[in-house]
């Protein structure tokens, strides 16, 4: 037991080192700066009140207004950069690990992320470089297999080292570690900004995630008995893809196939959502409520504060005390889900935002239980696959969800910005239908 406890703490504190969570409204602001005074041309002095906080001007808000168009687009750009490869080797994943082990896509993904965490470093040192140069520190992350290898290799591991009693409750653990990383870093980033600069809590950043990297390298270890060492070229096997499909396809007792790709599908959408929402949200919050970056520092942590709150009311309470099952748990989810989004999307006050947040306790259940259903219902022995298979279309996801959202924003952002949040409860809406 203390074991499986120690593994699933290194694979949060890994998640921990995620760059997002320290940085993410750092490099929003770099970016919003860049593209006003490198791009657009306008003076410093204009480009500045972007970013202080109070209220602005309508001449303010009309160039902020044009600033997160154009920015909108630097950002979707970035995201399906940060997606493709690793939606191309999600393919080939989850097979992959089952000969080769799960360590590879724990550390490879780390080792890109302290790469492309360095090069922001160098970005954020060169004034004179323009918003698409940020591109470039998204290259290592993506080449390495980014978030779909991570998440595959840790789920996997964790499958492993956990019995069907206890996964579901594990899942949770390492789901609740990662908001509370995301608390820790979303409340603390604009304080330790002021503190040393936005270079130096970029270098910090990098710093941590070499930490992780050099951690996880030394401490994790491997779950599955390996014989032979996995190479870039022995991922890249055909047969890996054809195995995959075949275990995914086969026909199961009790319409079993049927629950999994439903499970997947309603998994996928909730993918969908969260990376179109990423990299809009803050933009969204500076231009309904006028929000500053410590504004939306404190609504981000408290938000996946209550989040904390809900999944382990809801994993250590609501499931084992009061026995609620896995499903009924998960559809209390999107019911949370589509509350939050309709509220956020006719939001016109601050305290607005809040309410959307208190709705949203049990957010956090979907991802965690669906993956826990799944993992009961199928053999230990094609649990890679269909994971790889979740793998697949949540990495392809963040190719697509860019391309809608930040599509959706920039068209009606002068209208309705709320309209992402409306699209966003309306395909949990059928998700939940799906799964009624």
């Amino acid at each position: 037991m203390s074991i499986c406890l120690r593994e699933i703490c290194d694979n949060a504190f890994q998640e921990l080192s995620d760059i997002y969570f320290f940085t993410a409204i750092v490099i929003s602001d770099i970016l919003i700066y860049r593209t006003c005074v490198n791009t657009l041309n306008y003076p410093k002095s204009e480009c500045e009140l972007l970013l202080a906080s109070g209220p602005k001007s309508n001449e303010t808000r009309r160039i902020e207004n044009e600033v997160q168009q154009y920015a909108s687009y630097v950002t979707m750009v970035q995201s399906v950069i940060l997606a493709l490869f690793p939606a191309f080797l999600s393919f080939f994943l989850g097979v992959w690990s089952d000969m080769y082990g799960r360590k590879p896509l724990i550390v490879w993904p780390l080792f890109g992320g302290c790469v492309s965490a360095f090069l922001m470093v160098i970005y954020s040192t060169m004034n004179n470089l323009g918003p698409w140069w940020i591109l470039l520190t998204a290259v290592p992350y993506s080449l390495s297999g980014g978030d779909v290898a991570l998440i595959t290799g840790v789920y996997c591991y964790i499958t492993d080292i956990s019995t069907e009693a206890d996964r579901s409750l594990r899942i949770s653990l390492l789901d609740t570690s990662v908001f509370t990383a995301s608390v820790v870093g979303t409340l603390s980033s604009p304080y330790v900004l002021k503190l040393i600069g936005k270079v130096n809590l970029l270098m910090v950043t990098a710093a941590v995630y070499v930490l992780a990297y050099v951690y996880a390298n030394i401490w994790i270890v491997e779950s599955i008995t390996v014989s032979v060492r996995g190479t870039f070229r022995t991922m890249l096997d055909c047969s890996l893809v054809r195995s995959m499909v075949e275990t995914c396809l086969k026909r199961r007792p009790n319409r079993t196939r049927s629950i999994i790709f439903l499970l997947i599908i309603c998994s996928a959408i909730s993918i969908l959502v969260i990376n179109g929402l990423s990299n809009l949200e803050y933009l969204y919050t500076r231009q309904k409520l006028q929000w500053s970056l410590e504004s939306y520092s404190i609504y981000g942590a408290v938000n996946t504060l209550v989040q904390v709150v809900g999944l382990l009311v809801g994993v250590t309470f609501m499931q084992k005390v009061l026995k609620i099952s896995d499903i009924h748990l998960v559809l209390l989810s999107y019911l949370s889900i589509i509350g939050e989004y309709l509220i956020r999307a006719f939001a016109v006050k601050s305290w607005h935002m809040y309410l959307g947040t208190s709705v949203s306790l049990f957010k956090g259940l979907a991802s965690p239980l669906i993956r826990s259903i799944i993992s009961k219902i199928i053999p230990g022995d094609d649990m890679a696959k269909i994971f790889s298979l979740l793998g697949v279309m949540t990495g392809f996801l963040p190719v697509v969800a860019p391309l809608i959202f930040n599509s959706l924003y920039a068209v009606t952002i002068d209208v309705f910005p709320g309209g992402i949040y409306l699209f966003c409860a309306s395909i949990n809406t059928v998700a939940l239908g799906m799964l009624w």
